[in-house]
């Protein structure tokens, strides 16, 4: 997993480079949460939770942009990435 993080940022890297980033920044996470219920002593649920994410900011001619998303998917980075150029 850490090695598909480091490789997702990077791509965003070059994405935003691509599109004319003078200082480009990616950051990736990656979460999992445990939890259960427990109901009149025994339990009831227990499920695990996943959250990814991804934040880009840049800079252009003096502007600032930054977009956020939770899908690493290629059409979903080049998405961010040219929202964050908007």
């Amino acid at each position: 997993m850490k090695e598909q993080l480091i490789k997702t940022a990077e791509n965003a890297l070059l994405l935003l480079k691509d599109r004319g980033a003078e200082l480009p920044q990616s950051v990736v996470s990656f979460s999992e949460t445990r939890e259960f219920n427990v109901d009149g002593g025994e339990f009831s649920l227990l499920r695990t939770l996943f959250d990814k994410s991804i934040v880009l900011r840049a800079i252009k001619e003096g502007k600032r942009g930054s977009t956020s998303a939770n899908h690493f998917d290629e059409a979903s980075l080049k998405a961010a990435c040219d929202a964050c150029m908007e």
